[in-house]
């Protein structure tokens, strides 16, 4: 069986969390410092045992892991959070602080992800138990840590989500992005703002998406889905992609009314059609709409 982690370079790894909707969807991060291993999100609850065995291939010991950092409270980043830390011991997570309450008592976020995807795909998903209140740490945007050489530098980035993080690895430059940036992967005939509901906010979105590239990241790590170099334009790029996506769903609210009406409309007429989108691509598309048609 093929491995599901790859070595980016500078001592950084992909773990694909083999989600359980498509591989090749959710990616973690893995940093290997002088001191310890950084793990960058964990995936769902039902991946972690996916992780852990990644982390074990890549030569993390039950004592080598320092520090996990969730950028956000939402289950495809945070699910497996509480088995990573029973599995390693010495690790701690750290977090926003709107993100704290949910890695602690995830009841609220479990059953708003129940409500939103339905009983057939949360049960996929593996739900959330509580993570160890005394292992769980808050950090927040400008917050420097210095992690056995490498410096992890924490930028505020709410859009996607209130509570979201993201962290320049530094001398590196390479930025671990969370749902900061658009998907970009080989599923998608192109590039889609991750505009979740209930609270995706475009002008955090946007505004959040400038203070990643005032750091002139020399490396996005995406987690949907991998590592991709910026472009010269990327910031643009990006800015210009949700801003046509927010365009998009608002003109065709008008005409439609209805967020699934208008999932198939986009996926009809600028994602390939019905018969060519991956099943993974369709149902993102179907929240991404729903996400945009309740901020529009």
């Amino acid at each position: 069986m093929s491995r599901n982690w790859s070595y980016i370079g500078k001592g950084v790894y992909l773990i694909d969390t083999k989600g359980p909707f498509h591989p090749r969807t959710i990616a973690s991060y893995l940093a290997r410092t002088e001191k310890g291993w950084v793990l960058f999100d964990t995936g769902y609850s039902s991946s972690s045992h996916v992780v852990i065995k990644a982390l074990r291939e890549i030569g993390v010991e039950p004592n080598g892991l320092e520090t996990v950092v969730v950028t956000h409270a939402h289950l495809d980043h945070c699910g497996a959070l509480p088995e990573i830390l029973e599995r390693y011991p010495k690790a701690r997570a750290l977090v926003h602080e709107k993100a704290y309450k949910y890695m602690i008592d995830p009841g609220r976020l479990v059953e708003a992800a129940r409500a939103l995807f339905g009983d057939f795909y949360f049960a996929k998903m593996g739900g959330m138990s509580p993570a160890p209140e005394h292992r769980v740490e808050i950090v927040d945007d400008g917050d420097e840590l210095s992690v056995g050489g490498r410096n992890l530098r924490i930028i505020y980035t709410p859009g996607h989500a209130p509570h979201h993080l993201s962290v320049v690895i530094d001398p590196l430059r390479y930025v671990v992005t969370g749902d900061a940036v658009t998907h970009k992967s080989p599923l998608f005939v192109r590039q889609i703002p991750p505009t979740v509901p209930p609270r995706f906010d475009h002008e955090e979105y946007v505004r959040s998406l400038r203070k990643i590239f005032d750091h002139d990241p020399k490396l996005l790590l995406r987690p949907h889905f991998g590592p991709s170099l910026p472009a010269e334009n990327a910031l643009s790029e990006e800015t210009a992609t949700v801003s046509w996506w927010m365009d998009r769903v608002r003109r065709l609210k008008r005409e439609l009314n209805d967020p699934i009406s208008i999932a198939w409309r986009i996926i009809d007429e600028d994602l390939g059609g019905r018969a060519d989108v991956n099943p993974y691509v369709r149902d993102a598309v179907r929240i991404f709409a729903l996400g945009a048609y309740l901020s529009t």
